[in-house]
């Protein structure tokens, strides 16, 4: 017999939201691959003083 991985049982329904809402909120944060390409392309211009125009 193989040993299952258990999540804990919310105590409450007001566990289960709160458990909920952080994965929610931190999946939202979470920025794309796009964005952070974006946000690293940023940084370098910035850094080399190039025009994002360029």
């Amino acid at each position: 017999m193989t040993p299952r991985m258990t999540l804990p049982l919310p105590r409450d329904k007001h566990d289960t939201q709160h458990a909920l809402n952080g994965e929610l909120t931190r999946f939202a944060l979470m920025p794309t691959p796009g964005e952070v390409e974006e946000g690293v392309a940023e940084v370098a211009r910035a850094l080399l003083g190039i025009s994002k125009d360029f």
